[in-house]
């Protein structure tokens, strides 16, 4: 039986007219693996996130998660997270509970969320939100 891989992205291609922002990328990622996408500014990286993603159709190509085809499903149905570069968090939240939004939003226990973010049940931690950036001042 052949290995089912998380991520099998397979010749994907994204055009914008005459311009090629991805042009016939392949790659695997096996089960449980770490990974990053490195390359330089303009090469494509974050058009291929936003692909896999589901923010953006591809031109061509075939992006399969755990062995399924993604193409045509929305983005809130597909087991994809992305943080941007800049960072977009809720201010309103601490890190940790920005980190187990995605879990949240998937119906994972509460008691499961703790134990992957924080390491230790609910009522062993307490929350703070980030600070608010002045104008003006750097943020701490």
């Amino acid at each position: 039986m052949a290995e089912i891989l998380d991520l099998d992205v397979r010749n994907l291609v994204k055009r914008y007219g005459s311009f090629a922002a991805t042009d016939e990328v392949s790659f695997t990622i096996p089960k449980g693996a770490f990974f990053s996408i490195l390359g330089p500014s303009g090469c494509g990286k974050t058009t291929l996130l936003r692909m896999i993603a589901g923010f953006i159709e591809p031109t061509s190509g075939d992006i399969l998660i755990t062995g399924r085809s993604v193409i045509g499903v929305p983005p809130h149905r597909r087991p994809v997270n992305i943080v941007f570069q800049n960072l977009a968090l809720f201010p309103m939240m601490s890190v940790g509970q920005n980190v187990g939004y995605g879990l949240r939003r998937r119906g994972v226990a509460r008691a499961e969320i703790d134990k992957r973010t924080f390491g230790r049940p609910a009522a062993a931690r307490r929350h703070r939100p980030l600070p608010r950036p002045r104008p003006g001042r750097a943020a701490a």
